[in-house]
């Protein structure tokens, strides 16, 4: 919605109180009201903090700057979404959600999205003449109407004066919960558990394909008897913080992938996840990164001519690393994703073959004694045996290739590919050991890869 300064054409000003009004009145006025409270506060809040909580840059608003930080600047947006009191079915008596029905009836979807249309229409009429706000309407140059829009004009029974601004309405409506696949693996409230310190989860997932930062956030009925109780999650195992269950927690390959079933992927709201992680996940920036991670399975999947279930997550990861997709919860300063090392570093931190100098640091540039090398190597494919050396003495590149094919010396043409790379006097660097170790993983053998 936006404000018209000029004045609001007349066909998108609500005529009348749509159908259903006066029985959102009450919810409508608990929420926001001309009087409200402005933020931090209580409910009711005020028109401005209801057009900041969804504020929306607009190009043509020259009224000065506006700080989603400074209260006092708010009253200057000119453009924000309905997104507070028009939730549906809403949080009312014991209704806890959408029926499955929506899912699966067209008929019953659609008659769900009529009545969530009426009551959004009926918040715009509340705040065209309650809140005062009677320059504020539906944004007509969103594009809506026409092939692409709701279907508003089949809707026989809604009077017509209606219509002018139902076209500007979205496509579709914003549902947050959807049918979730039974997945190779389930993520449940514990695998997104954070340190709010650290802001990331404690534990790292050798697997992941995305990350994700939301807070848990569950609309609709959170008791223990609408939470999966096969997978252990209940109410109390909800973190109960807002401001302290943020950041990072990462995605792993087997969300996207059914338990049994072949030539499928999930994907956005569709992954295997618990209603409760549901809550973390089905926002935009996570389902952009769960969708680039469902795209890249099924290309590799193709590429190697496999089901998905029979890849090696790294070659998944390998195609998301090349369009600088941060899979691991750290992000060092001396590893910037442009380096030639981020990859190998990434690598490192998720299949835990090497250890970080701090939580700031990688220590990419580090000089490499081969106690080192050869731990790298022992933790990243399980090698025990190796070409004796002084373990504390440096090692040189030359010597770090020749040593290789030494180790590899019966399976070299699996890994000739990674020693003819390797070439210089110089000393081995932390950040050159961290890519090698990758390559060599990536062209191992399945056989030969640490569980």
């Amino acid at each position: 919605i936006k404000q018209y300064k000029e004045g609001l054409p007349p066909e998108l000003k609500v005529q009348g109180p749509p159908p259903g009004y006066t029985d959102h009145l009450f919810k409508f006025r608990m929420t926001i009201r001309k009087n409200g409270s402005t933020w931090p506060g209580e409910y009711p809040f005020s028109p401005a903090v209801h057009n900041a909580y969804r504020a929306i840059p607009d190009p043509s608003n020259n009224s000065g700057i506006i700080d989603g930080g400074r209260p006092e600047t708010w009253p200057r947006i000119t453009k924000t979404a309905i997104n507070w009191a028009n939730d549906y079915p809403g949080q009312n008596g014991n209704i806890p959600g959408l029926s499955v029905e929506f899912l699966e009836s067209p008929s019953f979807r659609a008659l769900a999205t009529r009545e969530a249309m009426l009551k959004t229409l009926a918040f715009l009429y509340y705040l065209q003449t309650e809140l005062g706000m009677s320059d504020w309407s539906v944004d007509n140059r969103q594009g809506y109407g026409g092939w692409f829009s709701t279907d508003w004009a089949e809707w026989a029974d809604l009077p017509e004066k209606y219509m002018p601004i139902l076209s500007h309405f979205p496509p579709f409506p914003y549902v947050r919960e959807s049918r979730r696949l039974v997945g190779i693996k389930t993520m449940t409230v514990d695998d997104i558990l954070r340190d709010e310190t650290l802001g990331r989860s404690l534990v790292s997932k050798p697997h992941s394909l995305a990350l994700g930062e939301y807070p848990i956030d569950i609309h609709g009925k959170n008791d223990s008897i609408y939470l999966e109780s096969d997978l252990g999650e209940t109410k109390e195992k909800i973190p109960n913080d807002w401001n302290g269950d943020g950041g990072l927690f990462q995605i792993p390959f087997e969300v996207f992938i059914p338990e049994k079933l072949d030539g499928l992927l999930a994907a956005e709201k569709n992954i295997s996840v618990s209603r409760v992680v549901n809550g973390s996940t089905r926002l935009q920036p996570v389902t952009m990164l769960t969708g680039q991670a469902a795209g890249a399975i099924a290309a590799v999947s193709v590429i190697q001519k496999v089901q998905p279930r029979e890849l090696r997550p790294i070659h998944v990861q390998a195609e998301l690393w090349r369009s600088k997709s941060r899979l691991s919860l750290f992000d060092f300063e001396d590893a910037p994703n442009y380096s030639a090392s981020w990859e190998g570093v990434e690598a490192a931190i998720l299949y835990g073959y090497m250890d970080p100098l701090t939580e700031r640091f990688f220590g990419v540039y580090d000089e490499m004694h081969w106690v080192e090398v050869r731990d790298a190597l022992r933790r990243a494919m399980g090698i025990q045996k190796f070409p004796k050396r002084d373990l504390q003495a440096l090692v040189t590149i030359n010597e770090f290739s020749a040593w290789l094919e030494d180790l590899f010396k019966k399976d070299i043409k699996t890994y000739r590919g990674v020693t003819d790379g390797l070439a210089g006097d110089k000393v081995l660097t932390k950040g050159k050991l961290a890519s090698t170790v990758l390559a060599l993983l990536k062209a191992a053998p399945e056989t030969k890869v640490k569980k």
